[in-house]
Formats: C-alpha cells, structure tokens, sequence
C-alpha cells in the first residue's frame, strides 16, 4: 500500500468557498469529538512530568493549528484510528496545542517550533528524544513513526528539560506575535556579542533562527559537529541553509578567498571514502562561482577542463549550463565551451537545450551565419507554445547581448 505523508505548513490557508468552509466546519466537530479520546489537559510542565513518571509513560506533545489543512486531517485521520489510539495511550500521556493560544508559548519559544503539524516525544523526565515534521498519515505508518522514537534511548543532550532559560525580548516577541516580528540584524547580533557560552540552547535556538552576521554563521559551520552532538538531527539542515546563504553573500562580494574558505571547510581527510565525491562537488561550485562572478575567466577554463578530465565528458552540461545563463563577454571561453557543447549533442543532437547551447555560444564566438540553424532546429523541437516562446525570448536575449540569467 502506498504510504501518503502530511506536509507541514507555516501560513494560514484562506478558504473561500462555500464547500471549503463546510468541509472546515464538519472538520471541526469531528475533532473537538475525536479530541479527548487520546489527548489530555495541559495542566503545566511540571504536573506533565508527574504524571507522566505516575503513569511510567513518555510525554508525546502535538502542535497544530486552526488555519492548518493538514492539522485538521491528521486530528480526524490517525488521531482517531482505533489501532493508533490503543498505541497512543500505552506508550505516551499525549497533548494537543493549539499554535494560537496562549499556553502554548513557552513550548513553542523552548523548542522553536515554527512550522505545523509537530509532534515532540519526551521521556518521563521531560527530555526530548525527538520530533516529527513530516508525519505519516496512514495509521500504521504514523504508529512505526512514533514507536521508531519511543524505542530509542537516546536523548538530544543540548536540550534541557526545563521551561524557565531566560530568552531574550526579541526571541519571544516573535513566538507573541506568531512569527510576524522578526528581529533585525543588529539587534541579534548585539545579543550574540553579549554571550559567553554559543553552545547553550538558548543561544543555539536564537542563532538558527536570526543569525545574520557571517561571524556567527561561521561559528556554527566550525563548530558544526559540538553542535550536532548536542542538538541532533536539526543540525546538518541548519549547516545547510548557512552554507547556502554565505556562497551567496561571498559570491555578490565577489570574495573569491573567503568562498574557497568555506568550501574547503567541508572537504573530508583523503583518506575517507567520500573523498573523491567531496572533491568533486567542491570544484563543481568553484566553478559555479567562477562562471557567476566572471572574475577570472583563464581559470574558469583550466578548472573546467579538470573537472571534466577527473569526471567525465557528460559532467560538462552543467558547465555549459553555468556559461549559457552567465553575463561571460569572453570570446575564448565561448569558443572553450563549443566543444562541450558539441559534445552533448553528439550524444543527443535532437536535444533542444544542448542545441541552444549550441547556438549560443557559437553567436558568441563571433559565428552568427552557423548559429542560425541550430536556433532554428530548437524551435523546431519546442513541444508547446510556451516553451517556444521561452526559446524565441532566448534567441532574443543572445542577440541583443543580454545575460540570460537576468
């Protein structure tokens, strides 16, 4: 059977029609029915943590919220399987928070919860072994979700079991006003230079949300496996989303020094046996840069030639790829990626980008009487009229000597 998984949401829906708003309405009732059959009242952190050590259960919290679609399927879909329910009340003392109310502000601020449905599974301590986002809909596929962490042992260490941290003005304000006032860059940087300790969670929660300030970002990529150790899971994507978000300042700065920085923080010892793999992808975004930048064409050419020696002739579309949407005006690199992109269509001649390739390139280089034919030919190959649309807007652009990347 084909397993169907809810997606988490961040902003409200805005229902309109009449069958929407009935089908919410039904939606409704069914979950204000189907509620106190697993979930209990909320009556304060530590009345959770006696009861759940009376009960000698762990503590299963669930966030959703009115305007959420998938909150609401979840509520009258799993929540109320038979088969789900009777797992619910062995393993866990279970609570519904409504994202919205006031109650639920010091969990959503202590574990920086931003997006719905959730669900936290804590120990009967009150330590947190782990959290869902993407849940799974189908009752017995959300049940080996649940159990997969009920089973383990394992606790996230950076993660206290306490309510009262002291977050700063600025953190709580944003979980007060439902995620709409962000902090401004100063503001969190200010807060971060006050700080001793950058590893507590406390510091951690502020610096995965607002921190601006490539000094911090820096931080954390050094000091990424402390931080995984402590904070688990929710680390590697935070690692993510900040190299992603440095190449890009780096690469508006034009800062070739402190992006070959970052890159190579990442490049494991040769001898692991990811090595190679690393490599690769490091001169891959090496000259992704040197193809956005423009800064040092010679050495676009020298890397693309050893990427392409080191990993095969057909790696070089995405060379090509780099150079067709570039603002490039060098006519040694068109006349350098001619031969890739004959290459690709040796391989594929009926390829209707490998043919634009083509064709632009060879127009850039100064042969505009040969260009013609393969721009003609990827017309041709358009398979809609907005695709030959986009293709005419293309050949436009080249001609004119604009970027196609703008």
């Amino acid at each position: 059977m084909k397993k169907l998984s809810i997606d988490f949401v961040k902003r409200p829906y805005k229902t309109r029609t009449k069958k929407t708003f009935l089908f919410l309405l039904l939606m409704h009732f069914q979950i204000v029915q189907a509620a106190p059959e697993v979930f209990l009242t909320y009556k304060g952190w530590d009345n959770t943590l006696k009861q759940a050590k009376e009960n000698d259960k762990q503590i299963l919290f669930y966030f959703g919220a009115e305007w959420c679609i998938p909150c609401k399927q979840l509520l009258t879909g799993a929540f109320i399987d038979s088969g789900a329910v009777g797992f619910l009340k062995q393993q866990f003392i279970s609570f519904h928070f409504d994202a919205d109310a006031p109650q639920s502000l010091p969990l959503l601020e202590k574990y920086r919860i931003a997006s719905y449905p959730k669900i936290l599974i804590l120990d009967q301590s009150g330590f947190l072994k782990g959290a869902l986002d993407n849940i799974n809909q189908a009752p017995q596929g959300f049940i080996e979700q649940l159990n997969q962490i009920a089973r383990s042992i394992i606790v996230i260490k950076g993660v206290s079991n306490s309510l009262t941290l002291g977050y700063p003005e600025f953190y709580t304000e944003y979980f007060k006003t439902h995620l709409a006032k962000k902090p401004d860059s100063l503001t969190v940087t200010k807060y971060l230079n006050g700080q001793g300790n950058l590893f507590s969670e406390v510091n951690w929660n502020v610096m995965s949300l607002f921190s601006y300030d490539s000094k911090y970002l820096n931080y954390i990529i050094q000091h990424r496996k402390k931080y995984e150790d402590l904070y688990g899971s929710s680390v590697p994507f935070r690692i993510y989303e900040i190299t992603t978000q440095l190449r890009r300042v780096y690469m508006g700065e034009r800062d070739s020094v402190k992006y070959n920085r970052l890159l190579q923080e990442f490049l494991p010892d040769p001898s692991d046996a990811g090595y190679k793999r690393s490599v690769e992808s490091y001169l891959m975004k090496e000259i992704f840069f040197l193809a956005k930048t423009g800064m040092d064409w010679p050495k676009f050419i020298a890397r693309s030639k050893s990427y392409i020696n080191s990993y095969g002739a057909m790696s070089n579309q995405f060379i090509c790829n780099y150079i067709y949407y570039s603002d490039c005006q060098d006519v040694e690199v068109y006349k350098f990626m001619l031969t890739q992109s004959a290459f690709l269509l040796e391989k594929d001649p009926n390829n209707r980008k490998y043919l634009m390739y083509h064709g632009c390139f060879l127009y850039k280089s100064g042969d505009q009487a040969n260009a013609a034919s393969f721009f003609q030919k990827a017309i041709g190959l358009s398979k809609s009229a907005e695709q030959r649309e986009k293709t005419l807007n293309e050949i436009s652009k080249i001609k004119e000597g604009q970027g196609l990347g703008h």
